[in-house]
């Protein structure tokens, strides 16, 4: 059985990471929506680990060479929201994306598997792909993918858009996500 690595987003004092008035804050969504999904994947029998712990952001590098010291067969899940600007003002930008790092490896499956989970759950929303490899991530190089064990990163809704965030700030939208990430990553750990 794979262990899940759990990775939250940008620490509470990186510059653009909330809606434009404040209200919204990547870091608590994200640490709220994983602390939530950590407690259904050990009810469901898998091991969880964290790229780190509490509001004190260690910084990427140190979060991938964290994750690339848990030996065994594991996969990382890190959960963001996106956004289309600078955090100063409101954008027209919706929808979900997901991403690994460059090149066809098993990330790009284990993605596919979580991607087309949460459109069959999520069908009103957009989800913002590039086929032109022949599955619907989006690729680069981010620093919490590029560690040795397969990784994803998702980037749910737009915190500079006023209908995501409304959406983000919905306490059944959160629910449905969480239990949708829930099961398809204790699909991917028994993979």
């Amino acid at each position: 059985m794979r262990t899940i690595i759990l990775d939250s987003a940008h620490g509470a004092e990186v510059a653009g990471k909330q809606s434009p008035d404040g209200r919204h804050r990547e870091y608590k969504w994200s640490r709220e929506r994983l602390a939530n999904i950590a407690a259904g994947l050990k009810k469901n029998g898998v091991k969880v680990e964290w790229s780190h712990i509490g509001d004190n952001e260690p910084g990427l590098s140190a979060r991938a060479a964290k994750m690339n010291k848990i030996a065994g067969p594991a996969f990382v899940f890190s959960l963001h929201n996106n956004a289309a600007g600078n955090g100063s003002a409101w954008t027209n930008a919706t929808g979900v994306e997901i991403w690994t790092c460059k090149g066809q490896t098993e990330s790009d499956k284990l993605a596919s598997v979580i991607i087309n989970e949460l459109k069959a759950n999520f069908s009103s929303l957009a989800f913002r792909s590039d086929m032109s490899d022949g599955d619907p991530d989006k690729e680069e190089n981010f620093t919490v993918l590029m560690s040795k064990h397969p990784s994803a990163l998702l980037e749910w809704l737009f915190q500079d858009a006023h209908n995501d965030v409304a959406l983000l700030e919905n306490v059944p939208t959160n629910a449905k996500l969480e239990a949708t990430l829930i099961d398809v990553l204790t699909l991917i750990a028994r993979s």
